[in-house]
Order: C-alpha cells, then structure tokens, then sequence
C-alpha cells in the first residue's frame, strides 16, 4: 500500500485498538454478533462504469466462501501458515503480526503439467488474461493446486463453486433459458453479498426474487452462455450492450476484430448515442491506440472500419473510429467506458 492509505491504516485500525487493550476495558469481548446479518468487512466495487459501491459481506458470506473455496481447490485451511488476505484475494492486506513465515525449499512434485501448460503459453503467445501485478507466491500455488482439466475445449471462467445456483435469462424478455443460449448470468448461494451499503436503488436493481422462493438472486450484469458440462463462458458485460434497431450487439466482439489489426495495442468499443433519433439507438464507435510508430491517418481509419465491417451483420457495423494515445484505466487496470461513453456525448 502506499504511504498515505499506510498512515491511515495505522491511524484509523491499529492505535484505537492498541488504545483499548492497554486501557483493560474488555467489553469489546461480549459484543453479540450475528454471522447471517451482520456485516464482516465492506469492500468497495471498481467503479468502472459509476461511482464505487460498498458491499456489505457477512461473518456467513465470509465464512461459506472459506468452505467452497476448500473444497473447489482441494486445500485445506489448518496449514501452518493460512493468510487470509492472499485467499480472498487481497495480497495487499497488512499481514497479522506475529505470524510465522514458512518458506519452502522446493515445490511439491505434482501437478507440474500446469507450470508446463503456463511456459508453452507464454512461448506461443496464446491469449492469456493478464494482471496488473505479478505474484510470484500466487502463481506457484495455482501451480501446485490446479490440476488441468482436459474436457476443456474453449476459453471459458469455469464452473460454479459447491453449493451455488445460477440461471441465465434472456436479456430483453427475462425468460429462463437453456445450455449454450446467451443472457444475462444470475447467481446466488450462501456467499453473496448482503446488498450495497446504504443505496436501495443499486440493491433494487440487482436482486431478483426470479423464483418466487424469497431467495433472490444477484443479477451479475455478465453476458454469459453455459454449455451442457456447466462451463461458464462470459461474452460480455450487460452495460456494454449496444442496442441498435432491436438488435443487441455486443462490444467485445468487434473489439476482437480491432485487436487482430497489426498495427493496434489498445482498443474499446462503446455506445454512441444518436442524438437525432427518436428511437434513441446506439452506434458502435471504437477509440483506438496505434502502435508507436505508426502513421494514423484516414486511410487507417478506413482500414480499421472495412476490416470489421466486412466480418459483421449488418447491424454490427463499427459506425467510427478515435485514435487516441491511451484509454482511460481505473486503479485496478479496467478500461472506464463510462469517460469514452461522456467523451462521445459532448460531440
């Protein structure tokens, strides 16, 4: 972290609870929780497309997704060493003092064929998600932990964890829908969310009562099929849905034809509003990023445009391209569609 949210740390958490154990007062030991209602810890969303949320996770929420995780990886929890950070994905939290640290010399000789997998990845430049940050500890856990799974024909996020539902829904009718059809993904189970905090209209529009059952389900905004094993694939994300004439396009699949050009780094596509338009419909319109190097002119323009065009349905056709020199990014590396959708409508 850095050296203000470092100072705020130790200002807002440490000192006030150092103040109270050196003051002997131990009514702070007879505090009644109750794990299903009262909230753990609150973490904020990325704010990619609005202003961050907070999230309300339960002591239940927390401690559910510590069991499926368990047996979805196999591990298990009374290691000598379990940091808690790293598990739920926050290898940014300060450690507990006193822990002892276990080093291991060497890695445990099975499920090499994974670390095989990641060499011959990266050597053929196979399409890879790639992270803001480098673990190295992480990296090797998942190594040793994962084992590849050979009925694995396509690109896909994987299955759900024990103990969670999901349904996909059509995005225009909310009809239910079956394997390898496309909506909107809805989940729910004993992990989820307790809400946002203190905004009823987000919490309105994110919880579905789908089946009647008062067991709502959370609403991901993901645009997902999942095939007959189970396997999940995400198409795209539901705000990056552009709606044309009835029709549903979906951003990232003209990004896919901008990022095979060789002379483009960086590329999203969005929604341009056509202003004019009773009907309100919406143009797809690529900000783009070259290459060093590379001269942009019109004539680049109109490759970039024939290029798409040429492999989409009528109603996909990429309507224009902005070459700019870098996307604006969040903190955590996630493109903010939202200013390019803002950097349109002033036009």
């Amino acid at each position: 972290m850095d050296e203000h949210h470092e100072r705020s740390y130790i200002e807002c958490l440490l000192k006030p609870g150092a103040q109270i154990r050196e003051s002997g007062d131990k009514s702070i030991e007879n505090v009644h929780i109750e794990p299903l209602k009262d909230e753990a810890v609150y973490c904020l969303s990325s704010g990619t497309s609005g202003l961050p949320k907070a999230v309300r996770l339960s002591h239940y929420n927390m401690i559910a997704n510590t069991i499926q995780m368990t047996v979805t990886l196999g591990g298990r929890v009374n290691k000598p060493v379990f940091d808690a950070a790293n598990w739920y994905n926050q290898p940014n939290a300060p450690p507990q003092n006193g822990e002892r640290e276990v080093h291991y010399s060497l890695l445990p000789q099975f499920h090499c064929y994974g670390l095989i997998t990641a060499m011959i990845c990266l050597h053929t430049l196979t399409p890879s998600i790639i992270e803001s940050k480098f673990h190295p500890e992480q990296f090797f856990r998942a190594v040793q932990q994962h084992k590849n799974d050979l009925s694995l024909q396509k690109l896909n996020v994987g299955r759900l964890v024990s103990n969670t539902e999901a349904i996909v829904v059509d995005i225009n009718t909310g009809r239910k829908l079956g394997p390898n059809e496309t909506g909107e993904l809805w989940v729910r189970g004993p992990q989820m969310m307790l809400g946002y905090l203190h905004n009823d209209k987000a919490n309105n529009e994110t919880f579905v009562d789908a089946l009647k059952d008062q067991k709502p389900f959370l609403r991901t905004g993901d645009v997902v099929s999942i095939d007959d094993q189970g396997y999940i694939t995400i198409r795209d994300r539901l705000k990056d849905i552009i709606k044309y004439n009835g029709y549903q396009v979906a951003a990232s699949e003209i990004e896919q034809l901008v990022y095979s050009l060789p002379f483009v780094i960086d590329c999203a596509v969005v929604a341009k509003v056509v202003k004019e338009d009773v009907a309100n419909n919406e143009l797809p319109w690529a900000f783009v990023v070259a290459k060093e190097g590379v001269d942009v002119s019109e004539q680049l323009t109109e490759k970039v445009l024939q290029h798409v065009n040429e492999r989409v349905a009528g109603f996909k056709k990429l309507r224009g391209v902005a070459w700019v020199d870098e996307l604006p990014r969040s903190a955590a590396g996630k493109i903010l569609k939202r200013d390019l959708r803002a950097r349109l409508s002033e036009e």
